[in-house]
């Protein structure tokens, strides 16, 4: 039985994978999305989210202010954390390198594309385009731009 899936990558390594069954199973009414999806990326700025991963001895660690001048609200912050985030003249920049999304197009139970016969997203942009334009854009949906990279399959027969 095959109700889709979700996996996650991070560095090419997999992490975790929500499988589709066991969310059908549960028998909440609810499935892995055939629907066109966003992809929401984690801006974390650092390995310990900002914070130690030890309370220092001489802070209670119970407020987090950067913008104060008080000891205690700005303490618990790793070092740097609070110059590096209150810089006005060198804000800190986060890049993502890429984003890979792979579909396989040999199983029918995985719709490639961003409008699957089920869910026409495609057409009910077209019959709402104003609220899917800016002022600058002559037509709603842009062209979908097709890279060049290759599915390699690891030791869990994963494309990553």
């Amino acid at each position: 039985k095959h109700d889709g899936y979700l996996r996650w990558f991070v560095d090419d390594h997999f992490v975790l994978q929500v499988n589709g069954t066991g969310i059908v199973d549960a028998g909440l009414g609810s499935t892995i999305s055939t629907e066109p999806m966003y992809i929401i990326m984690n801006t974390a700025v650092s390995s310990q989210w900002g914070f130690p991963k030890d309370c220092p001895s001489n802070c209670n660690c119970k407020k987090y202010d950067c913008l104060s001048k008080k000891f205690l609200e700005t303490c618990g912050f790793s070092p740097g954390f609070c110059d590096m985030m209150t810089n006005k003249t060198n804000p800190p920049e986060y890049k993502i390198n890429y984003v890979r999304v792979y579909q396989n197009t040999e199983d029918p139970k995985q719709k490639v594309g961003c409008s699957t016969p089920e869910r026409p997203t495609s057409k009910y942009i077209e019959a709402h385009q104003k609220l899917y334009k800016t002022r600058n854009d002559k037509v709603p949906l842009k062209p979908i731009m097709k890279g060049k990279g290759a599915c390699i399959r690891n030791n869990n027969g994963a494309a990553g």
